[in-house]
């Protein structure tokens, strides 16, 4: 049986204790590296007119190029937002 200490601490971490702020980072990561996937399959399909299937994908490119290219696009993203909120209104 467990205790009524065990059991408050799980609810705590369940209910956005400081665990939830990790899982917030490591989804945003994983949504990164998928930006940055579909924009390398989309050059190397369309530009370099090199068909690579998008799950081997990681086979041809090494990881720390699809976390750049996602991060360069929600920086992108980002700026522009912040741009048209503070500039233009």
């Amino acid at each position: 049986m467990v205790g009524k200490t065990a059991l408050n601490k799980e609810r705590y971490h369940l209910n956005g204790g400081p665990f939830q702020t990790l899982t917030l980072i490591y989804y945003n990561m994983i949504e990164i590296e998928q930006w940055g996937k579909m924009i390398i399959w989309l050059w190397s399909r369309y530009i370099k007119k090199k068909t690579i299937p998008y799950i081997d994908l990681e086979f041809h490119y090494p990881m720390w190029m699809f976390y750049l290219v996602g991060g360069i696009l929600g920086g992108l993203i980002l700026g522009i937002a912040l741009f048209y909120f503070t500039v233009i209104n």
